[in-house]
């Protein structure tokens, strides 16, 4: 599930970058990273689940 979330995150960040000429809006900016923030918070949490099914 980790690996996944890392390679759409890539995915994302090389179509950010194809196309620097649009204008991107400063909130659209600052949806994304809160974005980000909430899908590594998201990873984080499975790691912990994940890890304490492998120890039961």
């Amino acid at each position: 599930m980790a690996d996944k979330l890392n390679k759409n995150m890539e995915k994302m960040s090389i179509t950010l970058h194809k196309d620097p000429g649009k204008d991107h809006n400063l909130n659209d900016i600052q949806e994304l990273k809160n974005l980000l923030f909430r899908i590594k918070s998201i990873e984080e949490q499975a790691k912990e689940l994940i890890s304490r099914f492998e120890k039961k």
